[in-house]
């Protein structure tokens, strides 16, 4: 299903080279006129004076979709010898975890090189965009179709060519298919590339550990942090890239409890790196907790909305938590006492939630008691865990844990 790239740079037949110039400037001049018709059309309809200009958009390439990325990694599967297809159902998730990083590594590579000509140039040439829009039209109906679905808006689009906002926020489906489909999947893969930068972008999965004198930049990013955190990556315990991500990660709890599931991408690259085997324990910790800490800030910010959760995600990490559970109070010596504190708060807060029991989160509890009776103090106790991730909503739950510390001899 990958498609196969060519800069445009590394063809070395100038003939060739201006015949890839030469039909994509006659495709950027067509597609132009037909899409300033279509929006002047638009917008001369009643009632649709804010109708949204196709040129405005940035296309994002169909393999982003949640639903044919699900396609590539069940397509991989079925190609596994029998014998793994009947092991135990940890197994498997093992092997889907292992193809989905390596999948994703590989997405990661090729979509962020985006002056590639075969982007725009073959899928102009020949049928790889209504391959895409049929594959993900084949998914959506065995799943029972748009109206059964809660499918993300690109694959929306994909499936029905044409979407447009009108002024009271209502999204209309045009349902225009076949042809028409594949010429607006052409016509906004050009204008996204005239809107990408000129200079290739190569992805950078090597971890990097600081050292010092850290780059002003970098003593930038890593002030943003809790306290906690801030402490460990200036110690040179975090490489850049999970300073990174926590600086990301901290701008988005900034916004609003319920603002992580919203960008995608930092769990994305949190999945990436907790696969890295490059990265120490302590980050793959810290990366697992911070998720686990994220999602359950969310969940309790939406409780009761009709928005879906990932029980394939719950599954995923399942294993790891509980492991991280059993595993979190050897690392003493690695990591501040403090940090332990906000990691047995963190799992006893998803205890629940992936399926432990609350004799687990009692011996969580016990344990921390007994090694650190500090924290029973409740100043004490509130002053270290928010060092770390932290929010005000959760101030009910700090006092219910801390009183779950006090019955502990």
């Amino acid at each position: 299903m990958f498609i196969t790239y060519t800069h445009v740079d590394d063809i070395k037949a100038p003939a060739k080279k201006r015949q890839v110039h030469l039909y994509q400037n006659r495709r950027r001049k067509e597609i132009k006129a037909a899409s300033t018709a279509l929006s002047k059309n638009h917008a001369a309809k009643p009632g649709e004076a804010d109708a949204v200009s196709w040129p405005s958009h940035k296309f994002p390439m169909a393999l982003q979709a949640d639903l044919l990325f699900e396609g590539i990694i069940l397509l991989m599967w079925s190609s596994f010898p029998p014998s793994l297809k009947q092991s135990s159902h940890a197994e498997r998730d093992q092997v889907f975890m292992g193809i989905r990083g390596a999948v994703m590594s590989k997405l990661h590579a090729r979509l962020s090189v985006p002056q590639l000509c075969s982007d725009d140039f073959n899928r102009g040439l020949d049928d790889n965009v209504e391959i895409h829009c049929e594959g993900l039209r084949q998914m959506v109906k065995l799943r029972g179709g748009l109206a059964a679905n809660d499918v993300q808006p690109q694959t929306k689009y994909s499936i029905t060519a044409c979407v447009h906002l009108i002024h009271h926020n209502e999204t209309v489906m045009t349902g225009l298919t076949g042809e028409g489909s594949a010429e607006m999947m052409v016509d906004l893969a050009i204008l996204r590339r005239g809107l990408s930068p000129k200079m290739n972008m190569t992805p950078n999965n090597k971890i990097v550990y600081p050292a010092h004198p850290f780059s002003p930049e970098l003593c930038k990013t890593i002030a943003t942090l809790p306290k906690g955190f801030e402490d460990m990556a200036l110690k040179q315990v975090l490489s850049v890239q999970v300073i990174d991500l926590l600086h990301r990660l901290t701008r988005t709890i900034e916004r609003g409890p319920a603002e992580f599931p919203k960008d995608t991408s930092i769990a994305v690259e949190m999945m990436r790196l907790s696969m890295e085997p490059e990265a120490n324990i302590v980050e793959k910790g810290v990366i697992l907790l911070t998720f686990v800490f994220a999602r359950f800030l969310s969940d309790k910010a939406t409780k009761g909305s009709s928005s879906p959760q990932s029980m394939r995600t719950d599954d995923a990490i399942k294993e790891p938590v509980g492991r991280w559970a059993r595993f979190a109070f050897g690392i003493q010596k690695e990591v501040d006492s403090d940090f332990i504190a906000w990691t047995t708060f963190v799992l006893w807060l998803a205890c629940e939630d992936y399926g432990y029991s609350e004799k687990e989160q009692d011996e969580l509890v016990d344990r921390l008691a007994r090694t650190q009776p500090t924290m029973k103090n409740k100043d004490r106790l509130s002053s270290v865990v928010t060092k770390y991730f932290f929010h005000q909503s959760l101030e009910q739950d700090l006092d219910m844990f801390w009183k779950s510390l006090m019955t502990k001899s």
